[in-house]
């Protein structure tokens, strides 16, 4: 929030994207780990409580592919976040 404090949330990987849920300030964290090739999505929510919220990887049916997200955006109207990657399109519900 504006003129609020940051917290610091350690985490094993990066982040490749990331998405305002809402107008509180609610934001969602694309995390992408070497370790396992995969992404976390991440919820910080205004009280600065961390959740993942969901996983996703690579295409097993695509060797080619990767668990890496390279954009994310919220759409409001639909009440979605829309993913892209090396995995392909994914769409999650926003809660």
């Amino acid at each position: 929030a504006p003129g609020g404090d940051w917290t610091v949330h350690p985490w094993a990987g990066i982040v490749t994207a990331i998405a305002f849920l809402d107008d509180g300030g609610t934001l969602l964290a694309a995390t992408y780990s070497d370790i396992d090739d995969s992404t976390a999505l991440v919820r910080l929510d205004v009280g600065g409580h961390a959740a993942v919220v969901a996983r996703l990887g690579a295409s097993r049916s695509n060797a080619e592919s990767d668990g890496r997200v390279l954009s994310m955006a919220h759409d409001e109207a639909r009440g979605v976040v829309w993913l892209a990657g090396g995995f392909g399109v994914a769409t999650f519900a926003v809660r």
